[in-house]
């Protein structure tokens, strides 16, 4: 009867060989993971970047729409390099109201705002 026996030094040579292949495996891997990690940054990154200027060309749009129910002479508008600055002055409460309900449904990044009797002092991001 022949028997056969496996050389100890090809099972150690195998499980090296595994190795290596297992470590320059995962070496690939995780630069695969970086690569994506810093494309899927770049991206949020640019998505921020276009919803801040969506934003910014929208949002003297709405607030004109906003204000299109005051005369030119109850409005003040400024613009800054910054910002808007609108003060709306009328004797009428419920139209005050409404303007300032309108103005805080809206997403405005509100820097002051200032409610009086009869008038509001807004200041508004750009």
């Amino acid at each position: 009867m022949i028997t056969s026996r496996i050389n100890p030094l090809y099972v150690v040579l195998l499980f090296i060989t595994v190795v290596i292949i297992s470590f320059i495996q995962l070496n690939t891997t995780a630069k695969n993971y970086e690569n994506e990690k810093r494309s899927f940054r770049e991206f949020v990154i640019a998505k921020n970047q276009y919803i801040n200027i969506k934003n910014k060309k929208g949002s003297f749009k709405k607030l004109e729409k906003i204000l299109k129910g005051f005369s030119k002479k109850e409005l003040t508008i400024k613009k800054t390099k910054k910002s808007f600055i609108v003060t709306v002055k009328n004797k009428d409460l419920k139209k005050l109201n409404s303007f300032l309900n309108n103005i805080l449904k809206e997403q405005f990044n509100i820097k002051r705002l200032a409610i009086k009797k009869e008038s509001i002092y807004l200041e508004i991001l750009d």
